[in-house]
């Protein structure tokens, strides 16, 4: 704001607000306005009537006038307090701060209060042990929330006025959660947790793809769908599935204005967020040994010619591949080789076996703390065991050194590498060149460990992992079940630090509310970016991609 306009400089610099309405004379220009040479005439001007401490108060009593008249919009600032995992009280202390030194640029907490309301769907339900939403009502939330986000260029760009909305959807159960000083039912424990979620994909129209997910294996858009103190069971699977499963079938399309367009919205959602425990309670396996595509029992994982002769469920492969879980898995499996290699039996069954391999183990886990920096196989209470993602990523880093300290065949290790890859990879895969590699991998792991038999998930990836990728209406590395699995986590946090304690709805409550606004669609596209590391891909996987 130009410093002409203070009180009293109008008789030195005969400036206006505005462009002089006199006849006589050259009519005036308003400082923004005037060429340099022009500012610098008048700032030399009023420099000289002055003192130094005279314009600095005024320019400092200008800059907190014009910052007092307002406020930081609302979503930017709750979007900054998701990034910042901010509670109430922090939040309040910020601003308070700012404000004793003069910048009153904070909103106050009831119009982020209001802001809040608006993240919140329609038909929530919470008691004691449960909190849920209608499907529907959370899908057309969810679809004008994300219509909302769109930049009026985006929606100018939208020709058509039918779109399909592409989401995955999951359930899975955790266990350890703290057990709370508060009543509960008869019967029900706050200790096992059973959580149902729901992330967009990808809006398109018949031809054409408008907005996709780039973040579709983290919580930034996992929306809650319910959750209820019990433990995974399979009736309690199977009961959720269905009423899933129902709840779709009566799904009914969305419409949506925005920049006074209107908009007709299909839902289509897929059943890929879910572990190989949940999938075997969904296809009534009755073995976690046994494939639920093929059914192929243990002891024919590594008959070649009888597996390629297998028929396959074709309704199973739309279940997905659960990369995150064939990741740990794959890396387990050339553990568990490594473990077995000096007497190369599946398992061991004698004490002088069972000597050598707890003696293997100890070693190998010893050398890859100390060359690698992971821990492997390390049961960890109330969280399973110290194998996770990150560990497996880490350990597929360098396939040369996890040969030198496992004894397993490099070449396997690196194949295993390659087709991790290629099931989290963001773009279509040529299936058939897939196909073929994965069948090379196979005959190589039966040629070199015969005496070990595939695990199951190594086996759905490499024999069936073409069917299901030609299943998916997207590429498999977007149907991940990672950010399901990582909405446990958020929940412990949740719970611990942004929930009321004084009672169980209410904390549960909370905890819902708090799922929905950090997974809003409109809030996370003003949520801060995070700069990821883009890992090279193999050129192998280069190959396999289409359009390469």
């Amino acid at each position: 704001m130009s410093l002409f306009r203070f009180k009293g400089v109008l008789e030195v610099s005969r400036e206006r607000d505005g462009p002089s309405t006199s006849k006589k004379g050259r009519p005036t220009k308003d400082f923004e306005d005037c060429a340099d040479r022009s500012k610098r005439r008048k700032a030399t001007e009023l420099a000289s009537l002055y003192s130094k401490e005279h314009l600095d108060m005024a320019s400092a009593m200008k800059c907190q006038s014009s910052k007092a008249s307002s406020y930081i919009p609302t979503s930017i600032v709750l979007a900054m307090m998701m990034d910042a995992e901010l509670s109430r009280h922090q939040y309040e202390s910020i601003k308070e701060s700012l404000q004793r030194e003069g910048y009153n640029i904070f909103p106050p907490y009831s119009k982020i209060l209001d802001e809040k309301k608006k993240c919140y769907p329609d038909e929530m339900q919470f008691t004691e042990s449960t909190a849920s939403v209608g499907l529907q009502s959370l899908l057309n939330h969810t679809t004008n929330r994300l219509f909302e986000s769109f930049t009026d260029a985006d929606v100018e760009g939208m020709t058509d006025s039918h779109y399909t909305l592409t989401s995955k959807w999951g359930c899975d159960g955790s266990s350890g959660h703290s057990e709370y000083n508060q009543s509960l039912q008869s019967g029900v424990s706050d200790k096992s947790l059973l959580l149902a979620s729901i992330v967009p994909l990808s809006l398109r129209s018949t031809d054409r793809e408008y907005w996709r997910n780039k973040t579709p294996s983290s919580t930034r858009l996992c929306r809650p769908i319910s959750f209820e103190f019990t433990k995974e069971t399979k009736e309690k699977v199977l009961e959720l599935v269905d009423k899933m499963n129902t709840d779709i079938e009566s799904l009914i399309n969305t419409e949506v204005i925005v920049h006074e367009r209107h908009f007709t919205v299909k839902h289509h959602l897929l059943f890929t967020m879910l572990d190989g425990k949940t999938a075997q309670t969904v296809t009534k396996t009755p073995s976690s040994a046994v494939c639920y595509i093929c059914n192929a029992k243990p002891s024919e994982m590594n008959k070649l010619d009888v597996i390629s002769k297998k028929n396959y469920d074709s309704d199973a492969c739309n279940l997905g591949i659960s990369s995150l879980h064939a990741r740990i898995k794959f890396m387990e499996c050339i553990l568990h080789i490594a473990y077995n290699l000096t007497f190369q039996k599946w398992s061991a069954l004698n004490d002088e076996n069972k000597a050598l391999k707890a003696e293997n183990k100890q070693r190998i886990q010893k050398a890859l703390k100390d060359k690698l920096g992971i821990r492997v196989d390390v049961v960890q209470q109330g969280t399973g065991s110290s194998n996770d993602g990150n560990t497996s990523r880490r350990f597929f880093s360098n396939p040369a050194l996890v040969a030198d300290i496992t004894g397993v065949d490099e070449e396997l290790i690196d194949r295993f590498r390659i087709i991790l890859q290629i099931i989290t990879c963001s773009q279509k895969i040529d299936t058939t060149k897939y196909k073929a590699f994965a069948w090379e991998t196979a005959q190589r792991f039966v040629l070199k460990y015969e005496w070990f038999y595939m695990p199951v998930t190594v086996h759905k990836v490499l024999f069936h992992g073409k069917e299901i990728m030609d299943a998916a209406v997207l590429p498999i590395g977007l149907l991940s079940e990672e950010a399901e699995e990582a909405r446990n986590k958020d929940y412990r946090s949740y719970r611990l630090n942004f929930s009321r304690k004084c009672d169980r709805i209410s904390t549960n409550t909370d905890v819902f509310h708090r799922l929905l606004v950090s997974s809003d669609p409109f809030i996370s596209s003003r949520r801060r970016q995070k700069k990821k590391e883009i890992l090279e891909l193999d050129d192998v996987v280069k190959d396999m991609i289409e359009g390469e």
